[in-house]
């Protein structure tokens, strides 16, 4: 299985600008957002850990397990919150929609509560996943996109937490949501330049928005290492607002929200906390590390004949 956000970025990308992509509605949808930049005083760095994560070879337990874990919560959780039609669900964003559908809306907190009691913060076996929901495991996936994903991971897998994904991605959802928000209440702020210790104290926020996404990454749904751990730890120590894991995980990069005026400093503190400590030369360092600023996506490029 692979995600399509990647790809949609690489398609429409704007110079400047974040983009909020919603894969929850069809089609999906992409917003702008206004990141903080050098007017605001600060810069993103990306940072490589070196660690290569061979997505394709792990995927039965890694990334395709993650996946079907979360199918799994969604349907323990819709049936235990009486949605009619659980058997179909493979995914928590539609029980977050049914939900609301039946009340008034449904927030964070409540989502949040309702995966913490119909899933016990346990690993779950095969037998007792199939008690719950009174069937075989592979036949809630029959005909669905995610049928052959979930055969192979049946297969090879031993156990499942559920309730941890559940919260990791409600928790993630509602961290897009409050970076959004504090990225337009920032920009706003930054060009009335009226109160500088209000800046400062959003930017800050993004940063710590940022770090519980990496500590959810980490604790709830396992998807980090202990490099990529030890690259977001020696950021925090060398200064950064803020940082956490990048793409996929298990490997790969972070990015880190660190002040302009400071981005030399910190990376040469990187180079010496992370890559020296590990023996990497200070050309591989240098080629693993650098500022980034969004960018525009792909271009159609018309050659014109004679």
């Amino acid at each position: 299985m692979g995600g399509g956000m990647d790809q949609a970025v690489a398609c429409l990308a704007q110079r400047g600008v974040a983009l909020h992509l919603d894969f929850s509605s069809v089609p999906a949808r992409s917003m702008p957002v206004n990141v903080p930049d050098a007017t605001a005083g600060v810069t993103f760095v990306v940072a490589n850990s070196l660690v290569v994560a061979e997505k394709a070879v792990d995927a039965v337990t890694r990334f395709n397990k993650r996946v079907v874990e979360c199918a799994l919560a969604a349907k323990m959780i819709a049936k235990k919150a009486g949605i009619e039609d659980w058997r179909k669900i493979t995914r928590l964003v539609d029980v977050q929609k049914g939900l609301e559908g039946s009340r008034d809306g449904i927030s964070f907190r409540e989502l949040e509560k309702l995966a913490s009691t119909s899933c016990p913060l346990k690993e779950y076996s095969m037998a007792e996943i199939e008690t719950d929901l009174g069937e075989p495991i592979i036949e809630l996936f029959r005909g669905s996109s995610l049928e052959a994903a979930a055969i192979t991971v049946i297969a090879s897998a031993s156990s499942f937490k559920l309730q941890q994904r559940a919260l990791h991605v409600w928790g993630e959802a509602e961290r897009v949501e409050q970076f959004q928000t504090l990225c337009t209440s920032l920009a706003e702020e930054v060009q009335r330049s009226s109160d500088h210790v209000a800046v400062q104290k959003q930017l800050q926020s993004l940063g710590d928005v940022m770090s519980a996404s990496h500590n959810s990454c980490k604790a709830l749904y396992e998807c980090s290492c202990p490099e990529l751990d030890a690259l977001v730890d020696a950021a925090m120590s060398a200064g950064a607002l803020g940082a956490r894991l990048t793409g996929a995980g298990w490997g790969g990069c972070i990015v880190a929200l660190v002040r302009k005026a400071k981005v030399t400093t910190f990376m040469e503190s990187i180079r010496s906390s992370y890559y020296n400590e590990r023996g990497i030369s200070s050309s591989d360092a240098a080629n693993a590390m650098f500022e980034s600023a969004p960018a525009s996506g792909a271009d159609i490029y018309v050659v014109m004949s004679n």
